[in-house]
């Protein structure tokens, strides 16, 4: 089963009725966003181990005010926070005076952003995700020890919400040239912007820069392989590395370690680093 760090449903509502929405066990909260007017419900859910529905209680999100389990609700618009939602699979809403209303749902662990037109920010993802990349590389002039490769990377997406920090479980390195050169993986919770960072120039690293500097990886020349003729892997796993990002993405220097390497190709290098959503 694909955990999912976030799902949403949209409906369009009658005078009255009831709509629910299935979804895999979330992690943690959960949060229900009314957009409309003159709606009044109650909520209900199902968990993971039991099919039945039950009465929830929910919290509104913009002002605290609580309601019970199987308390009537009227909302003109607003987030609610559904409380011990941990496990859940689904929630189901039972609803009267709703002609013209737009009700979204949506369950993570982390609250939602609402958009400034009212509407809802739906956010996929699974919560353990491989990011692919291909930096840009320089085939001719070779690098030199402590040249930057590829210049800085954007990894777009590493985290689903703002600010909300990431693991970094594992990184695999393709090398179709054959080479496995030995490099030093820089990650960033910002983009690098105080020092040099051209590709296949010296490294001069920011002193701002080096502030957001939140994990390093090592690959040395040990570390790789040779599956088939003419190309080598690296894989490393087994890290548990907390990364804090200030925006959705992670940022990296690939930096060069060793002697002159002269890449094949500019597309020589691929990388897939493994991450786990928080």
């Amino acid at each position: 089963m694909l955990n999912l760090c976030a799902v949403s449903g949209t409906f369009s509502l009658s005078a009255a009725g009831v709509v629910s929405y299935d979804f895999d066990a979330i992690y943690g909260t959960g949060f229900i966003e009314l957009v409309g007017t003159g709606l009044n419900f109650t909520v209900q859910v199902k968990r993971r181990g039991n099919g039945a529905w039950v009465n929830s209680s929910c919290m509104d999100a913009t002002n605290g005010t609580p309601y019970d389990a199987g308390d009537t609700i009227s909302s003109a618009a607003g987030k609610l926070l559904m409380l011990d939602a941990r496990g859940v699979t689904g929630i189901q809403i039972t609803y009267s005076s709703g002609a013209g209303t737009t009700l979204y749902i949506g369950a993570a662990p982390y609250p939602f952003t609402g958009l400034a037109s009212g509407g809802y920010q739906t956010i996929f993802g699974a919560r353990a995700a491989t990011l692919a990349f291909v930096p840009t590389i320089t085939a001719t002039p070779d690098y030199s020890a402590l040249d930057v490769v590829g210049g800085i990377q954007t990894i777009t997406g590493a985290s689903l919400v703002t600010a909300r920090p990431i693991k970094v479980k594992s990184l695999v390195l393709k090398d179709k040239g054959g080479q496995g050169p030995a490099l030093t993986f820089m990650f960033f919770k910002a983009t690098p912007t105080g020092g040099t960072y051209t590709d296949n120039g010296a490294l001069v690293l920011g002193s701002g820069d080096l502030a957001n500097l939140v994990g390093t990886i090592q690959v040395v020349a040990g570390d790789w392989y040779t599956p088939v003729s003419g190309s080598k892997v690296a894989s490393l796993s087994g890290f548990d590395m907390v990364i804090d990002v200030d925006s959705v993405d992670l940022f990296a220097l690939i930096i060069h370690d060793g002697a002159a390497w002269n890449a094949a190709s500019t597309s020589d290098l691929q990388v897939e680093l493994g991450i786990e959503r928080l």
